[in-house]
């Protein structure tokens, strides 16, 4: 029962920690990169070619990562807390909401994680959206609950706070018809006055205030996709912050790196007071994944810390990107095919981690610490219904307390 429960609240995995069949053949075994049209034992053969680019893609990558580090700083090894992902709605507010949170984080906890990223976003604490006040209250009690067994663990609280998605199988609201009815002023207003809320009342050790403006305008319909107007936000909460005393929380403002104009915005958010540089790591075809490496020199060059609050190995080809839905990229995580190389990109970004001095980083879908489904299985599925039945998978093996190759491999990097 409970285990049905915790499935509904992940938001999207072999319920062993190894897998059969040959899937789980380590990349060391393979020597080095296979033609588009080889064989690789246990990947279907439609997704050879993507396989091997992203290898290739990471192998590239890791070659030429400085093995400099300095040995006084480890970073705070994070991962995402699903189950509290704002997103959710109103299923935060059902009598399991908190079970599954508390289940959660006794996982992440056995795994050696050091802090959670919560996605706490715009406008769950607002209370003009809500019909009923009693909700907005609601809400904030949930996630001061979830702060406080945070906290009692030892766990550093991370939050991220961007906006509700609108799209339809991401998040069970639909902000649109609210963002429609806010001009471009109301909704900074308001976004800037829900970060002064989180920072005030949940007190988070760190606390992201923006990041990937690209995605933001797509979601909410407003300009907001400009350098000038997110610095302009940027300042204005720092100095809400400064006007009502909070010092005791670090501020943080980031890009993905897929922008085209990532420089523009990380180079301007490093002038300002922001505490540290963030950034979301997602695809790595073209320049994507180098590009991390010129942000933490342009925060580093600013004396600003930089950051990862969100990672995950994203399985599109350079030739798809753009021509693809994210729910089908994201249906593709399920298959334990994937299991090497989700282990092997947790691997680099903990390289990268020590050698450019990371405050923390934190791999995005930790449902995969859990679960994968069997390609042979669900291949005829549609995406949509891959997705809930790797989170059905994932709730399970969560409560049952049993981990994947790829959790077992975050903890033993983790040091």
């Amino acid at each position: 029962m409970r285990a049905a429960l915790i499935a509904t609240v992940l938001l999207s995995g072999c319920n062993k920690s190894s897998c059969g069949d040959g899937i789980c053949q380590s990349l060391e075994e393979r020597k080095g990169s296979c033609p588009q049209d080889c064989v690789i034992e246990g990947v279907p053969q439609t997704f050879v070619t993507l396989y091997n680019e992203l290898e290739s893609q990471m192998n590239k990558f890791e070659s030429n990562l400085p093995i400099t580090a300095d040995s006084n700083h480890d970073p705070i090894f994070a991962a995402e807390l699903l189950t509290a992902n704002s997103n959710r709605g109103k299923d935060l507010l059902a009598p399991n909401g908190f079970i599954g949170a508390n289940y959660e984080l006794d996982r992440l906890e056995e795994l050696g994680v050091e802090g959670v990223v919560i996605s706490l976003n715009f406008p769950l604490f607002y209370p003009p959206f809500h019909e009923n006040p009693l909700e907005q209250e609601a809400y904030l009690e949930f996630y001061k609950e979830v702060a406080e067994i945070v906290n009692s663990r030892g766990m550093k609280l991370i939050i991220e706070n961007n906006f509700i998605f609108t799209q339809k199988g991401i998040s069970t609201l639909n902000p649109r018809e609210f963002y429609d009815n806010l001009t471009l002023e109301q909704y900074l207003e308001a976004r800037s006055q829900v970060a002064l809320t989180i920072a005030r009342e949940l007190h988070p050790d760190y606390l992201t205030i923006t990041v990937e403006p690209d995605t933001e305008a797509i979601q909410t319909g407003k300009p907001v996709n400009d350098v000038t107007l997110q610095t302009e936000y940027i300042n204005d909460v720092l100095n809400k912050l400064e006007k009502n005393q909070i010092t005791d929380v670090e501020i943080g403002a980031g890009i993905g790196t897929w922008h085209p104009d990532y420089k523009e915005f990380i180079s301007s958010f490093a002038n300002t007071s922001v505490d540290y540089i963030d950034t979301h790591v997602y695809p790595i075809s073209r320049d994507f994944f180098d590009r991390v490496l010129t942000i933490a020199d342009i925060a580093h060059s600013n004396n600003k810390p930089i950051a990862m609050s969100e990672a995950w190995l994203y399985k599109a080809a350079e030739a798809e990107l753009g021509n693809i839905t994210e729910t089908s990229v994201f249906s593709r995580d399920a298959f334990s095919f994937w299991e090497p190389l989700d282990q092997k990109f947790l691997e680099v970004i903990t390289n990268l981690a020590y050698a450019r001095n990371f405050e923390f980083v934190s791999p995005f879908w930790t449902k995969y610490f859990y679960a994968y489904l069997e390609y042979s299985e669900v291949s005829g599925k549609s995406p949509e219904d891959i997705i809930v039945l790797s989170s059905a998978e994932a709730g399970k093996n969560l409560v049952n307390g049993l981990f994947t190759s790829t959790g077992l491999r975050y903890k033993d990097l983790i040091k």
